[in-house]
């Protein structure tokens, strides 16, 4: 019976045997004590109730109720049978929860990759802002304030040419004519 006992249980765990008589009969039981920095450690870390209903079943008792003489016959392999099942219940833990540790980390790394695309993100709106700025004030439609002013208008300038026969005309053979000077008529045009 021990040793069926002995491996009934995981390492490390404890289990209270009770024996009580009724009658010609008697009433064996097998609690197995889940200690309570394991149940806290486990239900903190993971809070899937898939993970609490395995812990509550591998807690399960095992009650036998029968003749002293039924019992030393049935004893050791109903014992057997528990152990089995309660290493199989061990083995759905632990994926379990093998599962939720890999769900956590993949959860974190997402989160960190988010937070450095994002960072990223701004960095670079913040740069393409700069350049913007930077590239508008260079313009001569903008001060460095950013507001903008009207472009200037050419303005027509007296040849010194003694050659020009005509207002405006261009010695120079560049062919270029000065625009018209502005009439209340003809508004200076700010595009």
């Amino acid at each position: 019976m021990l040793q069926a006992l002995f491996d009934a249980l995981g390492e490390g765990e404890q289990a209270k045997l009770l024996i009580e008589k009724q009658g010609a009969s008697m009433v064996v039981n097998v609690i197995p004590l889940i200690s309570r920095g394991e149940s806290d450690s486990a239900d903190s870390a993971s809070p899937d109730d898939n993970v609490r209903q395995l812990r509550a079943a591998l807690a399960m008792p095992l009650r036998l109720k029968a003749t002293p003489a039924a019992l030393d016959e049935s004893l050791c392999d109903e014992l057997r049978e528990y152990g089995q099942l309660r290493s199989k219940l061990k083995g759905h833990k632990q994926t379990l929860e093998s599962i939720r540790e890999a769900e956590r980390k993949a959860k974190q790394q997402t989160d960190k990759a988010k937070a450095k695309a994002q960072k990223a993100a701004k960095t670079q709106q913040a740069d393409k802002a700069q350049s913007e700025e930077s590239d508008t004030s260079n313009t001569s439609g903008e001060t460095a304030q950013g507001s903008k002013q009207a472009p200037s208008t050419p303005k027509a300038v007296p040849s010194t040419d003694e050659h020009a026969t005509e207002k405006g005309s261009d010695t120079t053979g560049g062919g270029v004519k000065p625009a018209p000077e502005p009439t209340n008529d003809n508004p200076p045009s700010l595009f």
